[in-house]
Formats: structure tokens, sequence, C-alpha cells
């Protein structure tokens, strides 16, 4: 059984409107889909945690890729009854909800909380320069931001002060796409550690765990932080700014049904002919497409007010 320090995973940015402000003679100018991403972030984990509180936990050995898509879709779905789909025409929502899915059941989504929890000697860097075009003011902030985080001495006022310098020094250095990754991330650790510090024990009795979550804190904002990070960086600057609101309403998903799969679920995946297949709790592997169209059907099943059947 997996500790709960995976349910801080993949959580991203969002909303597009303009702000601007000065902090310590470094001027900052960024959209509020940049610097808001962690309140909105915070945001989501609530409406999930809502949700988590009002469910009956499924068991380990109950859950199969159906009961899968079942929690999936119940998760999905306490989020995007937020997300403007009032405002969409059937097929757009439908475009909407099956974005999300796309990104919150990623194996790159799915792997990172993972790697950073189970593998001492995974890098942040070397998954982000998989390509070899990490520019040296992103490697500079991540590497300096990653020992800040991995500090086995800092305290924690020690490591707030230090990531602060560090946002402020390397965003001076940046371009416009680095410095919408430097504010975006830097605003994830904070309110994450806020978030995290105040709402620990909600989700632990919500998930129906003895395991407590202080003592692995900072490894939840860091994995909150660098799924921002990846995902950004990964989707490239000009489509994660078109899609911010769906690639943070997708880490939100992801970042919960990490911390269900922590206790009940044992998620694997591999590659068959280029098909992403999933296995869950042992079973017969089901295909990514497959598994999609499951989630997809069960929120339609579970939401007939938000018209989505089809005519």
């Amino acid at each position: 059984m997996k500790t709960l320090i995976k349910i801080g995973a993949f959580v991203f940015a969002l909303f597009l409107i303009s702000c601007q402000q000065k902090i310590e003679q470094v001027e900052i100018d960024e959209p509020d889909y940049v610097m808001e991403a962690g309140k909105y972030h915070n945001l989501y984990l609530d409406d999930i945690l809502d949700y988590l509180s009002k469910r009956k936990p499924a068991t380990r050995s109950v859950v199969s890729p159906a009961t899968f898509a079942q929690e999936m879709a119940g998760i999905q779905s306490a989020v995007l009854k937020n997300s403007g789909l009032k405002g969409m025409s059937r097929q757009q929502a439908i475009d909407h909800i099956k974005r999300n899915i796309n990104v919150s059941i990623s194996p790159d989504v799915l792997s990172l909380a993972q790697s950073i929890t189970d593998n001492p000697n995974y890098s942040i860097v070397a998954d982000l320069n998989k390509n070899g075009d990490l520019s040296p003011v992103l490697r500079g902030y991540v590497e300096e931001v990653d020992n800040i985080l991995t500090s086995q001495t800092f305290s924690d006022a020690r490591k707030e002060s230090k990531l602060k310098q560090a946002y402020l020094n390397w965003y001076r250095e940046g371009n416009n796409e680095e410095r919408d990754i430097i504010a975006g991330t830097y605003s994830v650790f904070q309110d994450s550690k806020e978030y995290w510090t105040e709402n620990a024990s909600a989700w632990e009795h919500s998930i129906g765990t003895m395991k407590t979550l202080k003592s692995f804190l900072w490894g939840v904002v860091r994995a909150d932080g660098w799924a921002l990070a990846k995902a950004f960086y990964a989707a490239g600057w000009y489509y994660a700014t078109m899609f911010w609101q769906e690639m943070l309403i997708a880490s939100g998903v992801a970042s919960a049904i990490s911390a269900v799969a922590n206790l009940i679920l044992e998620i694997g995946t591999s590659s068959v002919d280029g098909q992403i297949m999933y296995t869950i709790n042992g079973s017969e592997p089901v295909s990514e497409t497959e598994l999609k169209e499951m989630i997809f059907q069960e929120i339609v099943a579970m939401n007939p007010d938000w018209g989505l059947a089809e005519e």
C-alpha cells in the first residue's frame, strides 16, 4: 500500500485575465491564470474532497477497470460541474470533458507522483529534458527549487523564503514562456503548501486511512508544482495557454484519483503495438481508448441533467 504523498500530484494552472504587480523590485507581469494557478488548484481539490467525503470508499478486492471508471467519473464530475459546462453546446461540453479525461489518465500524469514518491533517484530536470531542449533558465530554476524542496536541513520558513527568492531571481532572467512556468509553479508551491497543511486530515479521513500526510507534506508540494511544469512543457507554450482550464481541472482529478490509488488501486501501464494498455489490480489489460470511453459513459450516466446523452 503506497503512502499518501501522491495525493498532491499533478496540478496545473487556469483562467485568462491580466494583472500586474511589483514584488521586491522585480516587475511581475503575468495573466491571472498564471498568478492564481494555486488558488484554483485549491478550489478544485475542495470540490473533489466534497465528493470523496460523501461516497462510500471502494475496497481493494472489488476494484476493477469498471469500478475504476466509476470512481474516476465521480471525481471528474465533481470538478467539471463548476467548469462552465452550462454555457456550452452539447458538442462543446463533450469535447471539454474528453480533453479532461485525456489528461487525467495519461501515463505521464499518473507516473509523475509515483516517480517522485517511490524513486529516490528521480530527477525532474532529467524528466523535463528528455528531448534535450530544457533552456538554461528553466534548468537553473528547476535545479535550485528542487534542491530547496528536498532539503532535510531547511525549516519550513527557510524553504518558503528561499523558494520566493529563487522565483524572483529566475523570473527576472526568463523570457515569456519561461516566466509563465516559473510564476505558475511558484503559485502552486505557495498555495499547495497552505492547502495540504490545512486539509491533510480531512483527506485522510475521507479516504479512510490511518496514515498521516504531515511528514510528507513537502513531497506533496513538490509533486504539485512539477506536475504543472511537466504538463506545460510537454504541451508546448502555445497549446498550454490555449487549454489552461482543461489542464488544471484534469490535474486536480489526477491528484484525487492518485489519492484513492494509494489505498485501493494498483495501476499499471504498458504499450502494445503503440497502444497504451492499463491494468487495474492485476486485471486483464484494457486499452487507453476503452478506458477513456468507459469513464465518459459513466459521466454521461451520472449527470443526466448535463444533456450529454445522444438524442
